[in-house]
Parts: structure tokens; C-alpha cells; sequence
């Protein structure tokens, strides 16, 4: 694949070759397409798993905003429900602060 491929040639090249070592020779090029490969999948899965989590933490703020969002679109009946609402509306900074600091983190990370 191109990205083995360009892994490889920025390896260094004292890894190319034969290696002597008193009276023994050592062909490190399979060594080296080997971590070179090693590398890759670390790289591969670290990825996967940071999108997983970051994936997961979005789910969870949507879902936090679509049940606010939820609150503030009832349509209240009586007199109650409506001062029920007001209070709720006064409140809604206070719930969508935590949510903005977790997607300003995740702006951060990204």
C-alpha cells in the first residue's frame, strides 16, 4: 500500500542492508518493513479508538441537547406548566454551559 510505502522510505536508511556486527552480518530489511508494518497498526488502531470515544462523547451532547431541545418545544396547557416552562427556560444556561465547555474540548482535542 502507498502508506507502507512512504513509511519505509522515511525510515532511516542506516536501517537498509546489511549490518555488521563483528563476524556476523545482519540483513535488517525485513526487520524494518516489520516495525515499519508494527507501526502502522498501533497508528491504525489508536485512530479507531479515538473515533469510537470521540464518537460516543458527541452521542452523548447530541442526545443532552435533543432532550432540552424536547423540554423547550412542549406546548404548555395551563397556567402551571407554563410557569413550569418559564422557570425551566431561566435554567437552560445552566444546563447548555457544561455541554459547550465538553464541545469546546473536543475542538480542542480534534
Amino acid at each position: 500500500s502507498s502508506k507502507r510505502e512512504a513509511i519505509l522510505r522515511e525510515l532511516p536508511s542506516a536501517v537498509q542492508g546489511n549490518i555488521h556486527l563483528g563476524l556476523w552480518a545482519v540483513d535488517a530489511t525485513p526487520l524494518r518493513s516489520y516495525l515499519a508494518a508494527k507501526h502502522q497498526r498501533i497508528i491504525d488502531l489508536l485512530l479507531a479508538r479515538h473515533a469510537q470515544t470521540t464518537a460516543a462523547l458527541a452521542l452523548a451532547i447530541d442526545q443532552q441537547y435533543l432532550s432540552i431541545e424536547a423540554r423547550l418545544g412542549e406546548d404548555p396547557v395551563n397556567v402551571e406548566k407554563t410557569a413550569a416552562l418559564e422557570e425551566y427556560i431561566l435554567k437552560v444556561g445552566d444546563q447548555t454551559k457544561p455541554l459547550e465547555e465538553l464541545l469546546k474540548e473536543c475542538d480542542e482535542y480534534a
